[in-house]
């Protein structure tokens, strides 16, 4: 997919500028660019020139065959290609006498001008370009010494690592360009600034003493580009019935249902949707190294697909170790480019081929969305077109400032409404000791010995937790305060919270804490009810209300308690009813993007330059897999070795059982004979199920006694027109059809429900009291079952149950059987 020309800006303020090299190159020399540590480069496929073709307005795309004509092949600049309908060839392994044909079209289509010499996938060499999928740890010379010895001694000719690159740089027609940037990263040396020899800020120089200043293919691909499409019509039709809106994708939001009404633009199947994600991160923990993200997320993919890491496009990376003061000039490239997409055949859009069409297409590119966390607004505020002039404003097709601009619940719910709640309670937050006095804060109960108890309460909770959880709470009272994650956040203050800080809380503050988590916890869903929104928006601002009378007391000593995010968590509801659920709008992808591209990180001298040098061949590799989908292929998904295929796409895993035999436990074999008619069966582990959750059993997870063995057999499920959890003892086959035996939980106490406003399911566990056989396909999903801390009065023995967020989800994938995405390990 495209959006795409690599920028790159130049001069490291920490690792270049001191090499006594560099004061001798010049700057726009071949050499100068090899010696450059620091890029930001903007992921948008095209003509990295930015010229905008020449074409009359709205000019009809040619057809194949025009294409295929001399006169036409010499005369026509190539329009480049933005997305996957429109930027994807013929599956070599199908089609193999289209391949020229396509790679011609290509040629004219997707690469602009930089394809000269390439055929078809038969003519790629599938080793070579293979070799950049993954990551290499090893110096370049391990890759030479193997290619000579396969041509000397296996006769097998493989290109060289650097014309590997370039073949890859040629086919996706994604390249760096390099720009100049403040030695302090106050800005980048482009647009208004472009022929500036010092920097407007700092005052600079530009230059070190003694240089001068020189200057759709696949039908895979484009069947799932019409994910968009669909769903609009979908909604259309729901709208035409009279049927109520259920959220649950960003088009389900007013804004989009009414897009040509908004903007006066009428979206066709052909268009593509896409949107821009920043945000900040440090490189390493422990010492400075600020670095600058940006990514595009193509809106026209099916969310399941949508935020995979191969869908995903780094954009830019802004170097560090400081933070840059003028961010718009760093970000002037990326919309330059995307304006001049825009621009294309006089708007009509780009010339693309359409391989479930047959035909060549004209694709105009849409902005809808730009996300960043509060920092990154503060920093772009003319992005934002609040204050001043918008880069924004200036696109042809765009949902106009502030529409493009929504709530990022990542950072509001998992992290500022958290800290500020756990200041308060822990008496942390800012005392005006003249006036006020911590000994009136009654609420202040999170102190002491109680506040360790609690701490290590939170961190021996991780062994209930399924790996599918990804990172679990740590102790918050050791390390609430060095670097605690989202993820931790949610699990903890949304998850845990409730049932734990129940007997720590007085009742008043303890209940109103539960409302905002019912709150929180609707706002997460990935599918919303327009009930479920206006139940959302009445607790909140129960709680925001409650918070003022409980809190602040209208006192100006306190005024400092209210903080913005209060006020934004009561437009959240909103914007759901605007934009569609949040979870598919958060900064998660962002952090998911970042954790991908900073774990691969091996030269830690220089890691500015790796990091983008790194993005930059994700870049390509991501293009690459547009174009020739064989490269795209997943393995993870492909049945395992001695599992037991069923239908939808669900999986029995081993272990397995070597022969059916009976069950031994006399309430499992009688509902086994009564519910199925089987005395002896062989009893499976484990399953995948069609969401690609994979869930074990006890069969499995008592044969396995490792230490910090984390337990994933716990179930949420539907029994009968009920939902209910259980514990699964084994997995079985019958009939062409999988089966659980499962152990339920009773239903929540109705006194603990009810006082929590629904956050807090209490239930006893009944063991073979309350056994069913489930279909596998009854089964919703894994989750976490946890001791229920008593007080006085309370029944012995509860369990709660702690269901996974699907905000969270909303991130690129990693393959892996027990682990769905990237595990972010960079600050959020």
């Amino acid at each position: 997919m495209a959006l795409t020309c690599l920028q790159a800006v130049g001069l490291s303020p920490d690792e270049s500028v001191m090499d006594a090299e560099m004061a001798s190159v010049d700057p726009g020399s071949s050499e100068d660019r090899e010696l450059r540590d620091l890029f930001l480069f903007s992921a948008m496929t095209g003509d990295c020139s930015g010229n905008i073709h020449n074409h009359v307005d709205n000019e009809s795309p040619p057809t194949v065959e025009d294409i295929e004509c001399p006169e036409f092949q010499t005369s026509m600049t190539a329009a480049a290609t933005l997305s996957a309908p429109t930027n994807e060839t013929l599956e070599s392994a199908e089609c193999r006498e289209q391949d020229e044909e396509l790679a011609e079209i290509l040629r004219q289509v997707h690469l602009r001008g930089s394809l000269q010499s390439h055929a078809g996938p038969d003519e790629v060499h599938d080793e070579d370009l293979d070799s950049l999928s993954q990551p290499s740890y090893g110096p370049e010379s391990i890759y030479e010494n193997l290619r000579h010895h396969m041509e000397e001694y296996h006769d097998t000719e493989i290109l060289s690592l650097h014309k590997v690159r370039q073949l890859v740089e040629e086919l996706t027609g994604i390249s760096p360009v390099y720009d100049d940037m403040c030695i302090k990263g106050c800005h980048a040396f482009t647009g208004p600034f472009a022929d500036k020899t010092e920097c407007d800020t700092c005052g600079q120089s530009r230059y070190l003493p003694g240089t001068a200043n020189k200057r759709k293919k696949s039908k895979e691909g484009s069947m799932a580009m019409r994910y968009r499409s669909q769903k609009m019509e979908e909604l259309i039709d729901m709208e035409a019935s009279g049927a109520d809106i259920v959220y649950d994708d960003i088009y389900c939001g007013l804004d989009l249902r009414n897009i040509g009404q908004t903007t006066g633009f009428t979206a066709t199947e052909d268009d593509t949707f896409v949107g821009l994600s920043v945000d900040g991160a440090q490189l390493y923990q422990d010492k400075k190294s600020d670095t600058w993200f940006g990514i595009w997320i193509v809106y026209d993919y099916d969310p399941a697909t949508r935020y995979k890491r191969h869908h995903v496009l780094p954009a830019f990376i802004i170097p560090g170790p400081k933070k840059p003061k003028n961010v718009e000039s760093y970000l002037f490239w990326s919309f330059y480019h995307l304006s001049a997409l825009q621009q294309e055949n006089g708007g009509a859009g780009l010339w693309a081929y359409d391989a479930m069409k047959g035909a060549i297409i004209s694709s105009r590119i849409f902005f809808l969305f730009g996300t960043a966390d509060a920092t990154a607004y503060e920093k772009a505020r003319l992005m934002t077109g609040i204050s001043r002039p918008s880069l924004i404003s200036a696109l042809k097709y765009t949902l106009p400032p502030p529409k493009c601009f929504t709530v990022d619940l990542m950072h509001l719910l998992l992290n500022n409404i958290p800290e500020l709640m756990l200041s308060i309670w822990r008496g942390t937050i800012k005392c005006d000791t003249d006036t006020d006095s911590k000994l009136m804060w009654d609420w202040a109960t999170l102190s002491g010995k109680r506040w360790e108890e609690h701490g290590q309460l939170i961190a021996d909770a991780k062994s209930a937790f399924p790996s599918l959880f990804h990172r679990t709470p740590r102790n918050p009272a050791q390390k609430l305060n060095s670097g605690f994650k989202a993820t931790e956040y949610c699990l903890y203050f949304f998850g845990l919270g409730p049932a734990h800080l129940r007997t720590l809380l007085p009742k008043v503050y303890w209940q109103n804490y539960c409302k905002l988590v019912q709150g929180a916890r609707i706002l997460t869903q990935r599918r919303i009810t327009q009930a479920q929104v206006r139940k959302a928006y009445s607790i909140l601002v129960q709680f925001v209300e409650e918070f003022e009378n409980i809190y602040y007391e209208r006192r100006m000593d306190r005024l400092h308690f209210c903080c913005p995010a209060l006020h934004t968590l009561l437009h959240s509801p909103k914007e759901v009813a605007r934009v569609g659920p949040g979870a598919y709008l958060t900064q998660f992808t962002l952090e998911g993007t970042i954790g991908l591209l900073t774990r691969d990180i091996w030269q830690h001298s220089t890691p500015f330059a790796n990091v983008t040098q790194i993005a930059i061949r994700r870049s390509q590799w991501n293009a690459m897999q547009a174009i020739y989908p064989h490269f795209a292929q997943d393995d993870s998904n492909q049945p395992k070795k001695h599992s037991l295929s069923l239908e939808r796409g669900y999986e029995l895993r081993t272990p397995q059982s070597d022969h059916a035999e009976p069950v031994v436990s006399p309430s499992q074999a009688e509902l086994l004979y009564a519910s199925t008619g089987l005395r002896i069966i062989r009893k499976w582990g484990q399953i995948k199920l069609s969401n690609g959750q994979v869930i074990r059993s006890y069969y499995q997870e008592e044969k396995e006694m490792a230490q910090n063995r984390r337990v994933s057999r716990m179930v949420k499920l539907k029994v009968g027109d009920n939902i209910a959890y259980g514990k699964v003892q084994f997995y079985f086959a019958h009939a062409l059809s999988g089966y659980a035996m499962v152990s339920l939980f009773s239903e929540p106490n109705q006194e603990i429900l009810e006082e929590s406003y629904h956050t807090i399911l209490a239930c006893s566990y009944l063991g073979d009291q309350k056994l069913v056989i489930a279909k596998v396909e009854d089964i919703i999903s894994i989750v976490s079952m946890q001791k229920f801390p008593s007080i006085n009065g309370d029944p012995q023995d509860l369990w709660f149950p702690v269901e996974k967020s699907g905000l969270e989800d909303i991130r690129p994938l990693v393959p892996d059987d027990d682990t769905d995405n990237l595990d972010v390990d960079v600050d959020n």
